[in-house]
């Protein structure tokens, strides 16, 4: 027995892992498809860069997308996928890190991947259906459309906790703001803290008397932060060659006003009035969160997303909805995003039950669609959807597959709750994630057809 093994040479090193062989399959679909996307993602890149040739070399347009699709793929982190990059061979391979170049950090990780935008993963998905429909995998002629929700990652929304967010943002921003000018200002933030406390074990009366107290509390820091602008712009107007932070200014002047319309939500609901939803804020920071009510059960907050699935288990397209809208609503929307991907209607649609009605029924007919179906009928005659009844039974069949591919995306592509901040972050992390699952999805058939053939 040999105690010592030979050190092999890298030249000639063969990984051979069915994940490995994944991310090759990967790799090699997104060289065939580089040239219809990567312009546009080297656009994102460069925006508002003024002088690109200058300044030290950074990420390419290629790297950054094989970093994120790297990311989606492992579930990982910016830290973590900084060290992967460090230290696996087939993450370098794949990510286009040479053996002697310096893998980047994880911040400079942040700053690129964030700089992509939503529209331009789009690009990387319709480039991908696209090239489905020249290799005779998927043709577009059979979708399925559902719906699926996508929370973001926001605390229980309380009154009191957003207005204890408050207090504590305006607080902070206000020392900082206020310092230059040696102007300060009183720190209620243990006070809001303490009293929210209490608000969560309490009950009755008792609760009403504390959310009067927090309410107080809140006016008298918006009046604060308000008299604090005012003296710093008296302040400007006497030296207006001194050094002021807008930036700062404009973050105090927007809490501010969500400030007041958290207070104004909370007041309302306890003089006894209802408060639309469309109306109701559920987080300081991610404000554009929706209330969606799923079957009557349970309340997310988060977005509404749209899928159409094809034949292939690819998703032909996907969408981010603001507010709750009636899937009813959105059918024949859909189709007209399938008629301008493929340039005509499918032959045969198939739709959960909350897409039928009888005015979607006709306009899918209208607009060339053969066989329309719905999980459930409502009324409608199985011989005004589809031809037969066997067409009918295999169609509903189909439809339960689209299931099958939202879950796969929300356990594979971490999709059940969005991690990044803002709506553009938001709808990068869910066009992130079906462009991942898309790229398993092909490169997985890919895989099969050579192995088979």
């Amino acid at each position: 027995m040999r105690e010592v093994a030979q050190q092999q040479s890298l030249r000639d090193l063969q990984l051979s892992h069915d994940s490995v062989e994944e991310l090759r399959a990967v790799s090699k679909l997104l060289d065939d498809l580089g040239e219809r996307f990567l312009p546009q993602i080297k656009e994102d890149l460069l925006a508002g860069v003024k002088h690109p040739q200058r300044g030290r070399r950074g990420m390419t347009a290629p790297q950054v997308l094989r970093c994120l699709v790297l990311m989606k793929m492992r579930g990982l982190t910016y830290r973590e996928l900084s060290f992967q990059l460090h230290d696996s061979q087939s993450a370098r391979a794949f990510a286009g890190v040479g053996l002697t170049d310096r893998p980047p950090s994880a911040s400079t990780l942040h700053d690129n991947i964030s700089k992509l935008s939503p529209e331009s993963l789009r690009g990387v998905n319709e480039a991908m259906v696209q090239q489905a429909r020249s290799e005779r995998i998927d043709y577009g002629s059979r979708v399925a459309i559902d719906c699926t929700v996508v929370e973001s990652k926001i605390p229980y929304p309380t009154d009191s906790q957003m207005l204890r967010d408050c207090i504590r943002v305006l607080i902070r921003l206000g020392k900082r703001y206020g310092r230059p000018h040696e102007i300060g200002i009183t720190d209620k933030t243990r006070s809001a803290r303490k009293t929210a406390m209490r608000i969560m074990w309490s009950r009755g009366e008792n609760r009403k008397r504390l959310y009067s107290k927090l309410l107080k509390i809140t006016h008298a820091v918006v009046c604060q932060i308000t008299t604090l602008i005012d003296d710093i712009d008296e302040a400007r107007a006497q030296a207006p060659w001194a050094v002021h932070d807008d930036k700062l200014r404009f973050d105090l002047e927007h809490f501010i006003a969500t400030t007041r319309k958290i207070i104004d939500q909370t007041e309302r609901r306890w003089s006894g009035e209802k408060v639309p939803a469309s109306e109701k804020l559920v987080s300081v920071f991610e404000q554009h969160a929706d209330i969606i009510r799923k079957d009557y059960r349970t309340t997310y907050y988060g977005h509404k997303i749209s899928v159409t699935k094809g034949r292939s288990d690819l998703i032909l397209d996907f969408k981010v909805h603001e507010g709750n809208r009636n899937d009813a609503d959105m059918a024949e929307e859909l189709l007209d995003r399938q008629v301008e991907l493929y340039g005509r209607a499918p032959r045969q649609a198939v739709m959960d039950g909350a897409f039928c009605s009888r005015a979607n029924l006709d306009a899918f007919k209208g607009k060339g669609v053969k066989d329309v179906v719905f999980s459930r009928r409502r009324g409608i005659p199985i011989d005004e959807m589809a031809e037969s009844r066997r067409i009918y039974r295999r169609l509903k069949k189909f439809r339960s597959s689209v299931e099958r591919v939202i879950s796969f995306v929300k356990r594979r592509c971490n999709l059940r709750k969005c991690t990044w901040s803002g709506i553009k972050g938001f709808k990068r992390y869910v066009a992130a994630s079906v462009v991942t699952a898309n790229l398993l999805t092909f490169a997985r058939k890919r895989i099969t057809k050579r192995d088979t053939g």
